[in-house]
């Protein structure tokens, strides 16, 4: 194993294998969607967001609204924090690995290591190794030119609202001490396999508790009605980062859509990107 550059996992089968296929799908994508409604948000920082983690050639749709507003605003940041679900659990609740840089075939991104230090957070590579929850996103920030900025993947195995306000913590005790501008992203895909109307009832209940601003809620809220929203932890994560940086903030859906609207079927998975701002 390399123990400098970790490579990809799921190139070729959760987004193309190649630069030229990544490119070229991604542009097919957003010739399709109409972006002028995000000039209609008003906006002094952006926190960060939720963005779905499934294959780009479903979720793409939805989450290419927030690059795209990202890429307008001309935001100033130097590094992305990416919370993601660790799908197969893992001995830690939460941690980083010991790679200086992740790798996907548009090239090579940067570990923010001084911040990860900063944070005091446990590393695990074997936890991350395979887990395609925070990979996925990276080829968006490669696509928008966002290659000079530095990421901090940080994969959550015990999703429950304490751990997320340790992690949240962590980020704004490393933010503070690094003297570094920072988006948040929360890496998360909502409801799996059911009839889209069930779906959006479903995620309808957990959108209504991201809009309350109440993390407990959430996680009561998708424990009680079995909801299967994979990155509740992220999304929490990043709802108490936001909070730390303005109690205030705001939240808005950019984008909500299911598999079913790529490949029809009764049974889909729900895709919704979100802005946290203020």
């Amino acid at each position: 194993m390399n123990n400098i550059i970790r490579s990809p996992y799921v190139a070729g089968r959760f987004y193309p294998g190649t630069d030229k296929a990544i490119k070229e799908q991604l542009q097919i994508i957003k010739d399709q969607l109409d972006f002028s409604f995000l000039k209609e948000i008003n906006l002094n920082r952006i926190f960060g967001g939720v963005l779905p983690h499934a294959g780009h050639v479903y979720s793409a749709y939805q989450t290419l609204a927030f690059f795209e507003l990202m890429r307008q605003v001309e935001m100033d940041f130097d590094s992305f924090v990416i919370l993601h679900p660790l799908h197969r659990g893992g001995h830690l609740d939460y941690a980083c690995d010991n790679y200086e840089y992740w790798e996907t075939p548009l090239g090579k991104l940067t570990i923010d290591i001084e911040f990860i230090q900063t944070m005091e957070m446990e590393k695990s590579s074997d936890m991350l190794e395979t887990e395609h929850s925070a990979e996925v996103i990276l080829p968006y920030i490669q696509y928008y030119n966002f290659n000079d900025k530095m990421i901090i993947p940080i994969g959550i195995a015990r999703q429950t609202p304490d751990v997320s306000k340790i992690i949240s913590d962590k980020i704004i005790k490393a933010k503070n001490i690094c003297q570094r501008k920072i988006c948040v992203i929360a890496s998360s895909d909502f409801s799996h396999f059911l009839s889209p109307e069930k779906g959006f009832q479903q995620d309808q209940l957990v959108l209504d508790c991201i809009q309350k601003k109440d993390c407990l809620c959430m996680y009561d809220t998708i424990l009680k009605n079995n909801i299967s929203v994979c990155g509740y932890g992220p999304i929490m994560g990043l709802m108490e980062y936001s909070k730390s940086m303005n109690y205030d903030y705001k939240s808005n859906i950019l984008s909500r859509g299911h598999s079913g609207e790529v490949s029809p079927s009764k049974s889909v998975v729900d895709y919704i990107s979100i802005l946290f701002y203020d």
